[in-house]
């Protein structure tokens, strides 16, 4: 009779041939689920990183890149390593707000990011931006012309210095010339007959007429107008500052409306501008995302 020891334990068969097999046995189980344990750890060496500036190195595996693939260690025995690849969308963290808007009466402006609200109902505003030009847009039924649209202006204010805060007057009956909220330095006028886009400069003591030739850079198409301004022709300013509004310098129908903010004045004759937008042109927020100042 034969005897096999395990753990401090005599065990005794009458079959010495099968307690031998069993002592053959009993190691490669062992060593199975060690392999069956390198195995574990090659997989959870794999895993997705969405680091694109460090390295990871995950458990008995391989490094996971910053590319945003990472590789799986190489599995033990009985055990198999994986590669997993991970694809991210987004707008880009830190990332400076532009758009440009092509000059061509279609309006592509989004909404949520550019429209304004005015001081009148169903009468839109519009501002972007990007390296080069200040696009402005609005949107009214008197956009589209008809009669008195030759008395009829799109009126934008930009700051810069030197500037005032008395705006350019209107019409000879009851003349109108708002107070601004700000220091302006340009004056952008459009009649909505289309037969007129004129720019202005404060000089100090008053508003002179610029030379600058509109030709490709407005466009007016049924109840909408948009037009881009250079940057660089308004001084390439670190701000911003901003009004828009409508007026009718017709003797008799004197009145101003569609004003943005919204809140700068009560839609009238002859009123004065008390807020006004100022964005930052190398900054990450859309122009919706500013508070009227």
């Amino acid at each position: 009779m034969n005897e096999l020891r395990v753990h401090g334990s005599v065990l005794r068969s009458a079959a010495p041939r099968s307690w031998r097999l069993l002592s053959l046995v009993l190691p490669a189980i062992v060593l199975l689920g060690q392999a069956c344990n390198i195995g574990h750890d090659g997989g959870e060496a794999g895993g997705t990183s969405t680091s694109t500036t460090s390295w990871t190195t995950g458990g008995n595996g391989g490094a996971t890149t910053g590319s945003g693939t990472s590789t799986g260690g190489g599995g033990g025995s009985g055990g198999t390593g994986t590669t997993t690849t991970s694809t991210g969308t987004g707008t880009g963290t830190g990332g400076v707000y532009r758009h440009t808007i092509t000059i061509d009466g279609f309006n592509d402006f989004v909404l949520a990011d550019e429209r304004f609200d005015t001081t009148s109902s169903s009468f839109y505003g519009y501002y972007a931006w990007d390296q080069t030009y200040f696009y402005v847009g609005a949107e009214g039924a008197d956009v589209a012309g008809g009669a008195g649209a030759g008395a009829k202006w799109l009126v934008i204010y930009i700051g810069g210095s030197p500037g005032t805060t008395l705006g350019a007057s209107y019409g000879s009956g009851t003349p109108q010339q708002p107070v601004l909220p700000f220091d302006a330095r340009y004056h952008v006028q459009w009649r909505m007959d289309n037969g007129a886009t004129l720019a202005s400069e404060w000089n100090g003591t008053a508003w002179s007429f610029l030379g600058w030739d509109f030709n490709g850079d407005a466009y007016q198409s049924g109840t909408y107008v948009e037009m881009r301004i250079p940057l660089a022709d308004i001084g390439s300013p670190a701000t911003l500052d901003v009004h828009l509004s409508m007026l009718n310098e017709a003797t008799g129908g004197e009145w101003t409306w569609s004003g943005v903010p919204s809140t700068s004045f009560v839609d009238g004759a002859d009123p004065d501008y008390t807020h006004y937008y100022s964005f930052d042109p190398n900054g990450q927020g859309k122009p919706t995302s500013y508070a009227p100042q």
